[in-house]
């Protein structure tokens, strides 16, 4: 054999050792970082701060050089849901957040489906020291989230004893949650007298223009009230809660009469929102929680 059939028998050898190497030694490249396929794994905010559990925790300093922690941790509590209405199963989950005080903080997160994997969501406050039940799906894309919380006034050692479905609904504009009124119709379809023997709304009138915060006056019997005070709701045209507030008695409330009240409450509506009217929610303070004890008023309102 020739010293140049030699030379080509040994390069012949070496390239096909070399493929060989290549497919069954070398070390496979590292994949390009992305969104993590496991969604538990994903990274959310709480209060704008980035958060990744790793086995279901994340302990970090509360500030820098300090020795107290924050720690968060995986509740359960999980669903599949299509929270942005894209056809693909998102998932819905809680988280609790300790900072070592005695508050232990319920907060709803959200894994939204995408090609490449799992994108976390901004936290929503359930709660301090709550007891979750579960997590429901509900009408169209939102959820409902049953717990049970204590009663106004009751210290937080108090076992929670008192039922509630908060229902939420995922903003993909703002990759948050924001809850949802339930029953909510769009419109109120009653005229504001119906109610007139119990609660008088003089201002804003229905469906009229209102300004950030929204000024309220009128007068409502003793019952309405609850510690001289009943909670005040803005909705947008979706039913989506953008602002809460209280409408204060402006005298002795402990009375079946009419008793004036005031107040202000601010709203937060983003500026792609489709359509600038919503709702005016005047609800009877209910400190039992019994669902026989509610009442509301709802007016209808414009948003300038």
């Amino acid at each position: 054999m020739s010293i140049k059939s030699k030379i080509y028998i040994g390069i012949v050898i070496v390239g096909v050792s070399l493929l060989l190497w290549d497919k069954f030694f070398a070390k496979t490249p590292a994949p390009v970082a992305g969104l993590p396929q496991d969604f538990k794994a994903v990274t959310f905010t709480i209060s704008d701060e980035p958060t990744t559990l790793l086995n279901g925790e994340s302990v970090t300093p509360i500030m820098t050089d300090s020795a107290s922690l924050r720690t968060v941790r995986y509740f359960g509590n999980e669903l599949a849901h299509d929270l942005d209405g894209d056809g693909d199963l998102d998932m819905v989950f809680l988280v609790t957040e300790n900072s070592g005080g005695s508050g232990t903080f319920f907060y709803v997160v959200g894994a939204i489906k995408e090609e490449e994997g799992y994108r976390g969501t901004q936290a929503m406050l359930l709660g301090d020291r709550i007891s979750p039940q579960s997590i429901e799906a509900a009408e169209g894309t939102q959820v409902v989230i049953n717990y049970a919380d204590r009663n106004p006034g009751e210290p937080m050692s108090t076992v929670p004893s008192v039922g509630k479905s908060m229902y939420v609904l995922y903003r993909s504009t703002t990759n948050d949650f924001g809850e949802v009124v339930q029953d909510f119709e769009g419109e109120s379809n009653l005229p504001e007298t119906d109610k007139s023997d119990l609660i008088v709304v003089t201002m804003p009138n229905a469906g009229a223009a209102v300004t950030n915060p929204i000024k309220i006056a009128g007068q409502a019997r003793g019952t309405w009230f609850f510690e001289a005070s009943f909670p005040l709701i803005v909705t947008n045209w979706d039913g989506l809660i953008i602002g809460q507030g209280y409408a204060t008695a402006d005298g002795d409330w402990m009375t079946e009469e009419f008793v004036p009240f005031t107040g202000a409450v601010s709203y937060d509506l983003p500026e792609d929102t489709p359509y600038k009217r919503g709702a005016l929610i005047f609800r009877k303070d209910n400190p039992s929680g019994l669902p026989e004890n509610d009442d509301a008023l709802e007016i209808p309102i414009l948003f300038e």
